[in-house]
């Protein structure tokens, strides 16, 4: 049976309406990944922020028990802390993944700045603790290779932890660890304003692709009951 011209026309037409209908479904399925894979870095982030803030201040703990009371244990658990969970890495592997700015990445670099110096400053706190040539040996290579000056090594070792408790205990640790907190806010902020952005205008994107393609549906419904219709009519004929 040949179809006429009007068929053909129609035919086309159902074609590309249908064209049209798997392209808008694939762009759906793509955004409703996207926006997914958005919200899940923006609840990573969240979480890796806390353990930072958490992870920062057992290691304080540590360092701070240890400075006041000498036991070598808090020094040896601020070690173990820091090399089985590294809080710090995980939150900056994070944020460097889904940052999307040059901002971000501004706040992020102070923020890993900060914490490497602070980590220094907390070294240098246990180094100054340490009473003998015997104790360091047997201390970890973070403290056993940090250098002190000469004017601190020609110090007694009483005059050294009380430099050190000084050092930790004083507001300039807590200051600085606010810095760094502030940074990782900042960083964090930005990308939560760009991740809600973008879900936004996703959300609106979506909603005109699921309009257009029910509008497809409807005018491949039409132009198939236009073309049964045709063929019954003619086969009436």
């Amino acid at each position: 049976m040949r179809f006429s011209r009007s068929s053909w026309l129609k035919i086309s037409v159902f074609t590309a309406i249908l064209v049209v209908f798997v392209a808008s479904c694939l762009f759906l399925a793509r955004h409703y990944d996207e926006l997914d894979a958005c919200a899940r870095d923006v609840a990573e982030l969240r979480l890796a922020c806390e353990n930072l803030r958490s992870g920062s201040n057992l290691l304080s703990l540590h360092v701070m028990r240890y400075v006041i009371t000498g036991d070598e244990a808090e020094r040896n658990a601020y070690f173990r802390e820091a090399q089985k969970v590294r809080h710090r890495e995980e939150a900056f592997r994070i944020l460097a993944h889904v940052r999307d700015s040059a901002s971000v990445e501004h706040h992020l670099r102070d923020a890993m700045t900060l914490s490497l110096e602070l980590m220094q400053m907390e070294y240098h706190a246990m180094r100054l603790m340490v009473a003998d040539d015997q104790s360091l040996a047997s201390a970890p290579p973070e403290i056993r290779d940090f250098r002190l000056t000469d004017e601190e090594q020609c110090v007694t070792l009483a005059e050294r932890q009380r430099r050190a408790r000084l050092e930790i205990l004083g507001d300039g640790y807590v200051a600085f660890k606010l810095r760094i907190y502030h940074a990782l806010d900042m960083a964090l902020a930005r990308v939560i304003s760009y991740a809600e952005a973008r879900t936004v205008h996703g959300w609106a994107e979506l909603i005109a692709f699921n309009v257009a393609a029910g509008a497809c549906l409807l005018a491949i419904g039409w132009t198939l009951g236009s073309l049964m219709a045709t063929r019954r009519l003619k086969g009436a004929a």
